[in-house]
């Protein structure tokens, strides 16, 4: 199994782009069906500078990725590889994350 990102238009925007993570079977052939959608964020709330709101979104995914990883049933093993696929496009954000409603002020990353 491998991770594999496709990356469209967001349906509400012209400028942005949502990627999505989809778990595909490895094997010889290169048009190997999707087991499963994991999650998908917008590329925006990857590259903004607002390290709340950044940090939020990846924790939506990451919660969502989380739960379909579960209901998949795999090896630790296998699981862990599939993570750290993920994590190389999307970060996992700390726990504070989910208190962005509550304690965020929004702040900037220097350039």
């Amino acid at each position: 199994m491998r991770v594999v990102w496709q990356r469209k238009k967001a349906a509400e925007s012209n400028s942005h782009f949502r990627l999505t993570a989809v778990l595909e079977m490895d094997g010889e052939n290169r048009q190997s069906p999707a087991i499963s959608k994991l999650g998908s964020i917008e590329e925006r709330f990857l590259e903004t500078r607002i390290r709340c709101t950044r940090e939020f979104h990846q924790g939506l995914f990451w919660k969502v990725v989380d739960r379909r990883l579960d209901a998949l049933g795999l090896q630790q093993s296998q699981r862990a590889t599939l993570e750290q696929e993920i994590t190389r496009t999307v970060p996992r954000p700390g726990d504070e994350w989910a208190l962005w409603g509550v304690t965020c002020i929004p702040r900037f990353d220097p350039h």
